[in-house]
């Protein structure tokens, strides 16, 4: 299968060298001891995306599943959208592509509702990947090129590059070179 890329590029992370390693930096939960529970919520998601960034899908899954819940208690629909959108990530990199879908849809019905037009051209992005990877290919179509055409409103020529990439990743796969080239 092609690679997909993903719109948000890997930072560079300045905390890796050959004195340390992840373990040297792992997060301390003190998400019990805070007390408001906003704060709380984006210390569980902040020990999240450090879990989703060393690769650890399911430990990561199970923060953004608590701040989900968390989320859901205060009636919070960005921090619903956002844990939900981390949650697909989460679940793409397992390999678990249909529970990832139903996450993303999620976050792509809030963030529509809120306008986020960059996370809306994500989400399309990457529900487009799902769709291909589960053999969906007109549905993959459709959504890569919902994405394509926000990020191409938007005018940033990294989002377009990525969905490009995709798109012609897919095309090649399909052996329909000639679509490819667009």
């Amino acid at each position: 299968q092609p690679e997909f890329t993903s719109d948000k590029a890997e930072e560079n992370d300045s905390t890796k060298s050959e004195i340390f390693n992840e373990d040297d930096f792992q997060p301390v939960d003190t998400s019990a001891t805070i007390k408001g529970d906003t704060e709380k919520y984006e210390s569980i998601i902040s020990i999240g995306e450090y879990h989703l960034k060393m690769k650890q899908y399911q430990t990561a899954a199970n923060y953004f599943d608590t701040a989900t819940a968390l989320a859901e208690e205060l009636k919070d629909n960005v921090k619903i959208g956002d844990s939900n959108y981390f949650l697909g990530k989460c679940h793409w990199n397992i390999g678990n592509f249909r529970i990832a879908l139903k996450h993303f849809q999620i976050s792509l019905d809030i963030n529509q509702s809120i306008g986020d037009k960059i996370q809306i051209s994500r989400l399309f992005n990457n529900i487009g990947s799902i769709h291909y990877r589960l053999g969906n290919y007109d549905d993959a179509i459709d959504n890569l090129l919902k994405a394509l055409r926000i990020k191409e409103e938007l005018g940033d020529d990294n989002l377009i590059a990525s969905t490009l990439n995709n798109l012609g990743n897919m095309f090649l796969q399909l052996k329909q070179t000639s679509d490819a080239m667009m």
